[in-house]
């Protein structure tokens, strides 16, 4: 268990690196510039209008973030993690397929991952009325490790909105709860 705790450890570490350096870059610095985390756990990009609530005191560090990541709040052993994100809209891809988004962002972002399935893909309703689309799903990140996230993507002028929340599948926080962090999501604008 330390061993994958450890592995994990790292795998966050390389995941924010790699989002911070900019990989799979489309959001403007401003978006970045234009968001507030507050200290009740409530993320605010006044540049795209929406908000996510987290569990402050479970996701105790805010990490540096750098286009397209806006907020990457992970807990005191690195795990869970909670992130926010704009990549560009894609011109053809219909709301209710919009996990292969995220896919395609974690195969450029990781090009180590592998076996990444979609495990669950739902179109729900948003607190505030708006559609956005919720996705289970599984991966394996540098061929060993699995990770089990989940994530909301809603679509905003020419933007994905995508929040996603990743554990090890045996992890203390339940899937459950990812879910429920991840359903935040609200928009103002």
């Amino acid at each position: 268990m330390k061993k994958c705790m450890s592995i994990w450890c790292s795998i966050v570490f390389i995941v924010a690196l790699l989002l911070v350096s900019g990989c799979g870059h489309s959001t403007k610095k401003a978006e970045v510039e234009k968001s507030m985390v507050s200290s009740e756990g409530v993320f605010v990009n006044q540049e795209l209008g929406f908000s996510v609530e987290y569990p402050a005191d479970k996701l105790t560090i805010k990490a540096p973030v750098k286009a397209p990541l806006l907020l990457n709040v992970v807990g005191p052993k690195k795990l869970p993690t909670l992130m926010a994100l704009a990549l560009n809209k894609p011109a053809k891809l219909p709301l209710e397929n919009s996990g292969m988004l995220l896919i395609g962002f974690l195969k450029k972002a990781f090009p180590k991952s592998e076996r990444h399935k979609l495990l669950k893909q739902e179109v729900i309703t948003l607190a505030n009325g708006k559609k956005a689309n919720y996705i289970e799903m599984k991966w394996k990140y540098d061929r060993t490790l699995t990770l089990v996230t989940t994530g909301t993507i809603a679509y905003q002028g020419e933007k994905a909105v995508i929040v996603i929340a990743s554990n090890v599948p045996t992890g203390v926080t339940p899937i459950s709860a990812l879910e429920s962090w991840v359903k935040t999501l609200k928009f103002t604008k």
